[in-house]
């Protein structure tokens, strides 16, 4: 069960935290207000994997299509299997590049 995801600079999320509770989760709103991005980071943190064709676009972007923070992007995510819980960071530089992964 995924217990908790925290977002800093991926995507459309600048700095965000999100708590799960057993049962179902709904994400609801408008486009473009990153509901797919949740979904994006939770399998970019298990499998390295996304929808944006490249590492680079996962980056959040301000005016001008630069990038907000020079040190990149990263997404915890906090989930158990059983009675086990684990927690996975990883991390991508400022060119999108993978840093860090970390079990």
């Amino acid at each position: 069960m995924i217990k908790k995801i925290i977002l800093n600079n991926f995507l459309s999320h600048t700095d965000t935290s999100l708590d799960f509770h057993p049962g179902i989760t709904v994400f609801v709103g408008h486009n473009g207000s990153g509901k797919s991005s949740i979904i994006d980071s939770i399998t970019f943190a298990l499998f390295d994997e996304h929808t944006r064709k490249s590492d680079k676009n996962l980056l959040t972007r301000g005016m001008g299509g630069y990038v907000n923070n020079e040190t990149g992007s990263f997404v915890i995510l906090e989930f158990s299997i059983g009675p086990t819980n684990y927690r996975i960071r990883r991390q991508i530089d400022s060119q999108g590049r993978l840093t860090s992964a970390k079990l």
